[in-house]
């Protein structure tokens, strides 16, 4: 899917998209990981980003929530993405979310926001001079991050 923001086309593939009624009702996002179940701010930009591209195709998302979701990859390998997607799509459907985060306990965490293009804007005008090199990378307060930014050996900060 794609969309344009202020001269800027932003691309991506989301995980699974979930409509009903005619809305959009959840974007989910999948994230894996072999360590900690942490959701990163640009995950859930990732997802803001989503929302806006599916906004900009016409679709209604006045009831729009994103829905990030970090399993350990022991997990994803044990039952497949597409199974760990249906567990998660049957639970949002059900409203038994915290029954899943409880069902597979240390193996999967599950973050959801509303959809804000207010607030996706505003990031990306801040996102958008870095992508122009308009200015450079910010330091970030997780050392995680830090393993693997494309800087780490450049940057003054670590």
């Amino acid at each position: 899917m794609w969309a344009v923001f202020e001269d800027l086309a932003l691309l991506g593939r989301l995980d699974a998209i979930v409509f009903e009624g005619g809305k959009a009702k959840y974007i989910i996002e999948l994230k894996t990981s072999r360590k900690g179940l942490g959701i990163f701010e640009d995950a859930i930009v990732q997802a803001q980003v989503y929302g806006l591209c599916i906004e900009s195709m016409g679709f209604d998302c006045s009831e729009l929530k994103l829905v990030i979701v970090k399993v350990k990859s022991e997990l994803v390998d044990e039952i497949s993405p597409d199974k760990v997607k249906k567990i998660i799509i049957a639970g949002l459907l059900k409203n038994k979310v915290k029954e899943l985060e409880k069902m597979f306990s240390r193996r999967l965490r599950v973050h959801i926001e509303d959809y804000d293009r207010k607030l996706v804007e505003e990031k990306l005008e801040f996102i958008k001079d870095y992508w122009l090199e308009l200015r450079g990378p910010h330091p970030s307060n997780n050392p995680n991050k830090c393993k693997s930014c494309y800087y780490r050996d450049l940057c003054p900060y670590g």
